[in-house]
């Protein structure tokens, strides 16, 4: 399965961000959010994009990728090569033929700036995620012992067994690298900060508990042995020995992050304001004790699994959060890359974790995927059902769909739905990383040499009769 990245958009203290080539694209979809009273956009980011420059111990940034790198050809024989007007590769028109490290730099600020100024001109906040312990390849001889970091491609360092949470030299690269994104972008109202997934920075992980217990005095009955237990024992994707490694990695980053926002000028904004600080991904073995482990005055957006169907199936594990004493979010996922491009809905089950939202006192969600093309209904959905909890999937799709095409379209389209969330279903319970969207998609399928799955013909039936 894939690496986590929340694309998202939701409410009270909602979010969103989205994939769109242009500036202009961007803000013509923002727009139609603020109309739906979308109040928070997230832009998500990765530390090897253009989008930010930054220096330490003498090194200089200089990695600027878009995509992981791949490139996507549009020419020959690719189906619909001409919506690209005689393109070679699929890219943002923002970046085309910039080929330099400072012009792509330039073109990303302006992306994201703009971005940023467009949500304050219609009333929303704007916050950025970034992960504090991933760096680009080009800092590794500055933090002596660190691991490569290995996604879809190895493009990204972090800290190694010689490394403890405390090591003076990785603070300060940390530091240097929020720094960097503050200074560069410092109307920024929120910074996210995304503990890793798949830590490689387990080797300190009882050292760091023990430091955890004590300064955020953890009651005697919250044991590493218990935390691990849980870790390993529950039925998300993350359990068994992933679960137990996402667990140590999370402790240790819980450690290190406690000492590096206690200082000051890491979060310090112009005008003597301080960025809003969210924590993302802590572990749900430690949802019990969240108010205590967090930084001091950090609000938490939760993660429990990767469809929307899957947390349902968890919900349990939302019960734990204290959401009354820490200002929580979850993750709400509309689309999943795993799924990857297909269509795909969860309304049902989006409806489900908004009720349990609202009774446990969570102060808002924000949502996740990766193309917004197929998510209308959902996107609505929630909108409505956040001012009005009685508000169900069926009649927000009535809502919806009766102005645009007229009350006789409504059961042919909820038909449609149904037959799109039998397909998810049917995608999420044999193969989530069936289509993920990287280069070779299609063609894995063809070279594995297995046989059909009988699944396949069931998903492509009920996709088959969602468009009749």
């Amino acid at each position: 399965s894939s690496r986590r990245r929340h694309t998202r958009y939701g409410t009270v203290t909602g979010v969103q961000t989205c994939a769109l080539p242009i500036l202009a694209e961007q803000q013509k979809f923002i727009r139609q959010l603020a109309k739906l009273k979308y109040n928070r956009l997230l832009i998500s980011t990765y530390a090897w994009q253009p989008f930010v420059h930054f220096e330490f111990a003498g090194i200089a940034k200089q990695t600027s990728l878009l995509w992981f790198g791949y490139h996507y050809r549009v020419d020959g024989d690719t189906a619909g090569r001409g919506a690209f007007k005689g393109a070679k590769f699929f890219e943002n028109p923002d970046f085309v033929g910039k080929t330099g490290y400072e012009e792509r730099f330039a073109a990303g600020k302006q992306l994201i700036a703009g971005i940023i100024d467009t949500a304050h001109s219609l009333g929303m906040t704007a916050g950025l995620a970034l992960s504090p312990l991933e760096f680009p390849k080009e800092f590794a001889t500055a933090l002596p012992g660190a691991q490569s970091v290995h996604q879809l491609e190895t493009l990204t360092i972090g800290p190694g067994p010689q490394q403890k949470p405390g090591d003076a030299t990785l603070h300060g690269l940390a530091k240097a690298q929020i720094r960097g994104w503050l200074d560069t972008y410092p109307k920024l109202d929120a910074l996210y900060l995304t503990l890793p997934e798949f830590p490689g920075w387990a080797t300190h992980h009882a050292e760091a508990f023990r430091r955890l217990a004590e300064r955020s005095k953890l009651p005697a009955s919250v044991t590493l042995d218990g935390l691990l237990a849980a870790a390993r024992d529950r039925k998300t994707l993350a359990s068994g020995d992933r679960g137990i490694a996402a667990l140590q990695g999370n402790l240790t980053a819980l450690d290190f992050l406690q000492t590096l926002l206690a200082d000051e000028s890491t979060l310090r904004l112009p005008q003597g304001k301080r960025a809003e600080v969210v924590l993302i991904d802590v572990d749900p073995a430690l949802f019990p004790v969240l108010d205590k482990v967090l930084p001091q005055g950090a609000r938490s957006l939760n993660f429990v699994d990767y469809t929307a169907r899957r947390t349902v199936a968890s919900r349990h594990l939302l019960q734990q959060i204290p959401a009354k004493s820490v200002p929580s979010s979850l993750i709400l996922t509309l689309a999943d890359d795993n799924v990857g491009v297909l269509p795909q809905s969860s309304v049902v089950a989006l409806g489900e974790l908004t009720g349990d939202l609202r009774q446990q006192g969570f102060e808002g969600f924000s949502t996740r995927y990766w193309m917004p093309g197929d998510l209308e209904l959902s996107a609505y959905f929630l909108s409505r059902s956040s001012f009005d909890g009685t508000v169900t999937p069926r009649q927000a799709l009535a809502d919806l769909v009766t102005p645009i095409c007229g009350p006789g379209a409504v059961d042919p389209v909820q038909k449609m739905v149904d037959h799109i969330e039998a397909a998810t279903a049917l995608v999420e319970q044999n193969d989530i990383g069936f289509t993920f969207p990287i280069p070779g998609v299609v063609l894995k399928h063809y070279q594995s040499g297995d046989a059909v799955p009988e699944w396949w013909g069931a998903a492509s039936t009920e996709i088959g009769r969602a468009h009749v």
